[in-house]
Order: C-alpha cells, then structure tokens, then sequence
C-alpha cells in the first residue's frame, strides 16, 4: 500500500528568505564599502604624488634661478638675486609664460592664505600650475609656499624648503621638502653638491 504524504514542502519559509536575503545584502555591501575605501586611498596617494611634484618644482625654479645668477657676470655675493624676498616668511616662485623668467610672488607668505593658491592653467590640452588667475585657469586644491633660509654667517650656504598644502576630504595635508644650496662661485672644490631633504 502507498501512504500518501499530505505536508510535502513545495518552497521556501519566511525565514529562509529573510536569512538568504541577508547574506545577499552582505555579499554584495562588502565589496562596495571596499571599493569606496580603495577610491579614496587612490585620490589620497594622487594629491600626494602631486605635492610632491610641485614641492619639487619649487625647489628646481629657485636653484634655476641660483644657477642663472651664478652664470652671469655679476657679483658673487648676489648668488641669490631675485629670492631675497623670499627669506622670512617666504614667497611664490612661477615662470613667466612670455618670457619664460622666474616671478616672485611676494603675496604669498602665508601658506593658509589665498595668495599662494595654485591654479591649474589649461592652454591648447598642456595643462601646468600657476600663481597667475586667467580665463583658462581654474582654481586647484593646492597650495605651495617656499623659503630660502642662510645657513651660515658668510652666506655662503642656504636652505631651500618648500611645503604644499592641499584638502583632503575635510583634513588639510601638507607636505615639505628641502634642499641646502651652496654658492657656486665662492665655493671651489669642496666635492659636495646639493643635498636634498625628504
């Protein structure tokens, strides 16, 4: 004889759905809330990368400018023409785009301020940072402040620093670098060379 079974399951209960639906919901937020963690550390490391970079092209405008005196028939002891603003609280360093000279922007002593807020220019695709506001810039998170500190009572030696601020989310960041520069034209085989700081 065949015993017929009345209470056959025929799908699932409320609870293994709700069970199941849990799981889903888990499987699918954990890699989402990964992927968010991992775009953020991506936008961090590119702004840092980009501090880098124009704390180092600070540095390389000041000693462009070091070098440029010191190939000049001029006096020795003007080694540093054209930086003296930028002792004390500091100064902005840019490139002229007509003439390719070095301008101090001598607003720009206080990194917190306005006045050494970089902008990005975007002229025909090539896109640079500037001091300079104009129709084809537009206004970066970045801020750059550089310093050239003397070293010695001869002034034969000086400090060069530069340090960018920039926003991270709702944190301000800043990154320095420094190099000692020496006077090229009063210091004759020594050997040494610039000595970069991280």
């Amino acid at each position: 004889m065949k015993t017929l079974l009345t209470n056959q399951r025929q799908g699932f209960t409320l609870i293994e759905t709700f069970v199941a639906t849990i799981i889903l919901v888990f499987a699918v937020i954990g890699p989402l809330g990964l992927m968010a963690r991992a775009i953020n550390d991506s936008n961090y490391a590119k702004n840092q990368i980009t501090a880098f970079y124009l704390a180092q092209e600070g540095l390389e405008l000041a000693i462009n400018q070091r070098d440029k005196n010191t190939t000049q028939d001029i006096d020795p002891n003007l080694w540093l023409d054209g930086l003296d603003e930028c002792t004390g609280d500091g100064c902005g360093l840019d490139i002229d785009r007509n003439d390719g000279n070095i301008n101090v922007i001598s607003s720009c002593q206080d990194i917190e301020t306005e006045d050494c807020r970089l902008y990005i220019e975007n002229d025909d695709g090539l896109k640079r940072y500037t001091y300079e506001t104009s129709s084809m810039s537009e206004a970066s998170s970045f801020y750059r402040l550089l310093k050239v500190e003397p070293l010695d009572e001869f002034f034969m030696k000086a400090r060069l620093s530069a340090t960018i601020r920039w926003a991270n989310k709702d944190k301000w960041r800043t990154f320095s670098l420094s190099t000692v520069i020496l006077n090229q034209d009063l210091i004759v085989g020594d050997g040494g060379g610039d000595d970069t700081e991280f």
